[in-house]
């Protein structure tokens, strides 16, 4: 097969790698990584961490704290192939206060990500949970998130395999190298 097997991220027992006195970390147990702020462990502080009720019953989220002026980004450092598709929502219970996520292209080199294009944006989300089901990658791609006091959960994607593997027809050669 082409791909790995597929992901589906729930949260549910992620847990923050390396955490320093003040319970800040930039990793996941996950292996997502944050770039330009922190992972905390209180509603309070930093940039992300796990606190809403999450999508479907599962008893945590990602969740953005800050307002407008989050330059945090949440990546996922592995090739992805195909379809993402992940539920969000705004969390402020204010009607004013806007809920924001975005998705952008990243590239790597020596372990520094590089926040490229972007690949979906929705400024006015609810507070209500909704699905993006927007982001179809037709190549293997790293992506980023930056949310902006939003969550999100149950994101779905499929690792791109790129290593020497048998094919059972030539249709699945495309992405070897």
């Amino acid at each position: 097969s082409v791909f790995a097997d597929t992901v589906t991220e729930d949260f549910e027992s992620v847990t923050l790698v390396n955490a320093d006195s003040y319970g800040r970390a930039t990793e996941l147990s996950n292996g997502w990584k944050i770039q330009g702020g922190y992972i905390g462990t209180t509603k309070d502080s930093y940039d992300y961490g796990f606190w809403t009720t999450a999508y479907n019953g599962s008893s945590k989220s990602l969740t953005a704290q800050y307002g407008g002026s989050n330059n945090a980004y949440v990546i996922i450092p592995v090739l992805l192939d195909g379809d993402v598709t992940f539920y969000y929502r705004k969390t402020s219970s204010s009607s004013s206060t806007a809920g924001k996520v975005y998705a952008y292209k990243v590239t790597e080199s020596e372990g520094t990500y590089t926040i490229g294009s972007r690949i979906f944006m929705d400024e006015s989300a609810t507070s209500s949970w909704q699905q993006c089901t927007s982001i179809h990658l037709t190549e293997p791609t790293m992506i980023a998130f930056k949310m902006v006091r939003a969550a999100m959960d149950d994101v779905v994607y499929n690792p791109a395999s790129l290593e020497p593997h048998e094919h059972s027809d030539a249709s699945e050669w495309s992405y070897d190298e």
